[in-house]
């Protein structure tokens, strides 16, 4: 056996040998080449590759992956593996290429112990939040992949690597009752019409709620999914099962008036600009409406600056912590300076007042909220596997898994839509159901009285300089906030959808 000295032809410099050799496992003759300049060198790599080859031929595990580098493993991950959505994976190339815990070759993924002293020591830098859900987790998807499904590890180094001790505490979501939801719903039409939104967010709040779905695969899907009881969505992977996603008639109808004028390849619900929906913006949009929804909720109707604060401009300092800066140049008058400080002062002690309640409102709620909301209301009302089978819930028992039969998705959304509409009531609520809806005609969201002394109308939000009165045909509104006077009230009505 005489190598053959070569120079790389790609990368200038790089010279090594070339072995010629009868391949143990095809019978064939081929060539190897070991990029070494040392012959000493080169003949001991080709060695150890010609016992990987013996190796393979009788069915021994191949150590060879073990060497590739760090880099050329994370590339082929990153291209070849199964990754749920391109969001995702943009997130575990980000995480990933950072390369934190200064890995070289797939060989340090075996050694456990330096993994986490170097996770122990990033968490004084980065948080353990950031190092147990980021790097540790996708660390672990990462090894798992090259060991299951690559093949390129003989074994899973990190299976049994436990994750550091976590400080926080588990989220504990919880659902929305009835008023709650119309009132979302109400600040959501509202940010629509004074923002000059193209399309309806509370479409995609509600459609979230009555399917019960996962934001992320309802977002997903196209107009073509829409059928004429249910949006129709992939199986799911591994336990994040999809569910029916049953529709009522009247809200299939709903969705079909939204979907006009677009393409079957078009998303279902869509962004106010127009495109698909983004998880993280539409998150941080709830929250906002969220914020004005329980604004109003709160509002102290006895006190005398309730008259003249907007609670849109109140909400906007309780969700970014500031307030909403002044159109215009600044002012020169004193008078018109001094009734500027006054006004700001009067927001920031509504804000104080009622603060702390809005605060107790908002915790642990968010977009995910709606499809807990989803199976809390419905389990009091129907069969309980009418919920799991409309949300995706895998079946646990014996009979669930198959003795179970005739079990009806419908009834899930059905019972959902019954409470939406003001038609069936929860054991939480305690008032008057609110008035039920007309045939023919659009849900109406009612926010908070004036007064309080007829609860059985509906009920009129006071609309202010900034205020939006939203129609069902068009959105009208008011002027913005005037950077020289103070926003006089004016009567509004009530929102619908």
């Amino acid at each position: 056996m005489r190598p053959v000295s070569i120079k790389s032809k790609s990368t200038p410099g790089l010279k090594g040998w070339r072995f010629r050799y009868t391949d143990p496992v095809t019978k064939r003759r081929a060539y190897h080449t070991v990029w070494q300049r040392d012959k000493e060198q080169a003949y001991r790599g080709f060695l150890k590759f010609m016992e990987g080859r013996d190796s393979q031929r009788r069915g021994l595990p191949d150590n060879s992956g073990w060497e590739i580098s760090y880099t050329d493993l994370l590339k082929q991950f990153l291209s070849e593996a199964p990754i749920s959505t391109e969001a995702r994976r943009d997130r575990l190339k980000l995480v990933l290429h950072r390369n934190e815990l200064g890995l070289l070759t797939a060989a340090d993924l075996a050694n456990v112990g330096r993994l986490t002293t170097r996770c122990r020591k990033l968490v004084e830098t980065k948080g353990e939040h950031y190092v147990i859900f980021s790097v540790q987790r996708m660390i672990k998807q990462l090894s798992r992949w090259a060991a299951t499904e690559a093949k390129i590890l003989s074994v899973d180094p990190l299976l049994g690597w436990k994750r550091l001790s976590w400080s926080g505490h588990k989220k504990n979501r919880r659902a929305f009752l009835p008023e709650d939801i119309w009132a979302i719903m109400g600040a959501a039409d509202e940010f629509d019409g004074l923002c000059g939104h193209r399309h309806s967010s509370s479409m995609v709040f509600k459609t979230l709620l009555l399917t019960g779905s996962r934001p992320g695969v309802m977002i997903n899907a196209n107009i073509d999914a829409l059928g004429p009881d249910r949006v129709v969505l992939p199986p799911g992977s591994s336990k994040k099962r999809n569910g029916m996603a049953t529709l009522t008639p009247a809200f299939v109808a709903e969705l079909r008036r939204y979907c006009v004028g677009r393409k079957p390849t078009d998303p279902l619900l869509l962004s106010h600009e127009g495109a698909r929906v983004d998880r993280l913006n539409i998150g941080r949009y709830f929250q906002r409406c969220m914020t004005l929804a329980f604004v109003r909720m709160e509002w102290p109707k006895d006190d005398p600056l309730a008259v003249i604060v907007d609670p849109v401009e109140v909400a906007f300092l309780i969700y970014n912590g500031r307030q909403r800066g002044f159109d215009g140049a600044p002012p020169r008058d004193p008078k018109k300076i001094e009734v500027r400080q006054k006004l700001v002062s009067d927001i920031e002690t509504t804000a104080a007042k009622i603060g702390p309640a809005v605060a107790a409102r908002l915790k642990d709620r968010d977009l995910y909220t709606l499809r807990k909301t989803h199976i809390s209301w419905a389990r009091q009302l129907v069969n309980p596997d009418s919920v799991k089978l409309q949300v995706g819930h895998a079946p646990r028992d014996v009979e669930e898994r198959h003795y179970l039969d005739l079990v009806d998705a419908c009834e899930s959304s059905e019972a959902v839509w019954s409470v939406f509409i003001g038609e069936r009531q929860l054991r939480q609520q305690r008032a008057a159901a609110p008035p039920k809806m007309a045939e023919g005609k659009e849900v109406a969201y009612f926010l908070a009285t004036d007064d309080g002394k007829n609860e059985n109308a509906p009920r009129v939000g006071r609309a202010s300089s900034s205020q939006v009165i939203v129609t069902s045909d068009s959105y009208k509104w008011c002027t913005r906030r005037d950077s020289n006077s103070r926003p006089q009230p004016s009567q509004g009505c009530a929102l619908s959808s």
